[in-house]
């Protein structure tokens, strides 16, 4: 009997402290901050060997940019991002300082949660947007592909891409 009620008050002792309530973590505890800075992304990149211009109606130029990008943290591991892409697409500028000409586009993608699920890849571990390009009529050249990524705390991170196309006229059969 006294082995009984040693072990019933262990587990009730056992529960107690397992309801026991913990201490709420605070947005400005050191090890959460820490936390966040080291799983938080710290660099973008477009992925230059994916991404590319295509002409998605068979007519003209290119009328839409595949975009692949991934975000790395400070183990310069993959990971998904907060805040809002940003991409831009210029034309090249042959010997100058500057290189972006003329911005011929502007996108924006909120990464919200439904955006995640559409545009994350989780076996390749990246982003890969579709930028509809409407309106827009990409004729053979050199062009320059800028996309940021705007964090929560308005911290932004760059990666450009410089790209040539040359639209493959169909051929007739």
């Amino acid at each position: 009997m006294a082995r009984q009620i040693a072990f019933l008050t262990l587990v009730l002792a056992v529960f107690v402290a397992g309801c026991a309530d913990r201490a709420a973590v605070s947005a400005s505890d050191p090890e959460l901050a820490e936390f966040i800075e080291l799983m938080i992304p710290k660099r973008i990149e477009i992925r230059p060997h994916m991404t590319k211009a295509v002409n998605v109606d068979e007519a003209g130029g290119a009328d839409q940019i595949e975009v692949v990008i991934a975000a790395y943290d400070s183990y310069d591991d993959p990971v998904k991002a907060v805040g809002v892409f940003q991409f831009e697409l210029y034309t090249f500028r042959p010997a100058s300082g500057d290189r972006l000409g003329q911005r011929l586009a502007y996108w924006e993608t909120p990464l919200t949660r439904e955006s995640q699920l559409e545009y994350w890849d989780r076996v390749a571990r990246f982003y890969s947007f579709p930028l509809d390009g409407k309106g827009l009529d990409i004729k053979p050249g050199r062009y320059i592909l800028v996309a940021s990524l705007r964090g929560p705390s308005d911290d932004r991170l760059t990666s450009e891409y410089e790209f040539d196309y040359a639209h493959e006229a169909p051929t007739s059969k």
